[in-house]
């Protein structure tokens, strides 16, 4: 019988369950971007693995979550291995939570929101309406009301991503940097160019 445990990609000392059921706050993210016309699957289900939420099966979401705090802000901490492996993502999903709705911003992972002004990622991302934006040294950019506004459903950013990989995939020296190994569930980093079931179903969406 296969072990139904699988290693972390760049992370050999844990491993992860891909039968452990996500968070409720996940599933209920990947229904609203279905909803919105984004083919999405929580990634647990997946190749992507390590992955909160995988879009277009290429398309990879960080999905973080907040609750309003009684200070009226919102506080979405940033995980551990963050900082040890970087970002593992395109985007990533701030979902905030308030008065019985959610609002759900899209980032690119190389916003200046998520970094300190000498580079490194943040312990957490801060969100607070009635705060303005600003920089400071120690903490970087902060989000502002209207920058928050500006990310609610923008998932033009997500097309956009997908339109760059399958553009990436349309010459050859790139084909295997999305070749998927299935018996560890990660992106094979070293192997030959090679046309995958991914790459295929890509290649065509990119063509239409």
């Amino acid at each position: 019988m296969s072990n139904p445990f699988h290693k972390l990609g760049g992370m050999q000392q844990k491993w992860i369950n891909p039968l452990v059921k996500p968070y409720q706050h996940e599933i209920d993210s990947v229904d609203y971007l279905l909803q919105n016309g984004i083919y999405a699957v929580n990634g647990k289900y997946t190749a992507w693995r390590y992955a909160d939420i995988a879009a277009f099966g290429c398309v990879i979401l960080e999905h973080k979550y907040s609750r309003q705090h009684n200070d009226g802000s919102f506080l979405c901490r940033v995980k551990p291995r963050w900082h040890d492996n970087g970002i593992r993502g395109n985007i990533v999903m701030l979902c905030a939570e308030y008065d019985g709705r959610v609002e759900r911003t899209f980032w690119d992972v190389n916003d200046a929101i998520f970094y300190l002004h000498n580079g490194e990622l943040k312990k957490g991302i801060h969100y607070k309406p009635t705060k303005h934006a600003h920089a400071t040294r120690d903490y970087g950019v902060s989000i502002s009301r209207r920058m928050w506004r500006e990310h609610i459903d923008r998932f033009d950013i997500i097309h956009d991503c997908l339109r760059n990989i399958c553009t990436n995939m349309l010459t050859p020296e790139n084909y295997h940097r999305y070749r998927l190994d299935f018996n560890n569930g990660n992106p094979a980093q070293e192997a030959e160019p090679v046309y995958t079931p991914i790459v295929q179903e890509q290649r065509q969406l990119s063509l239409l």
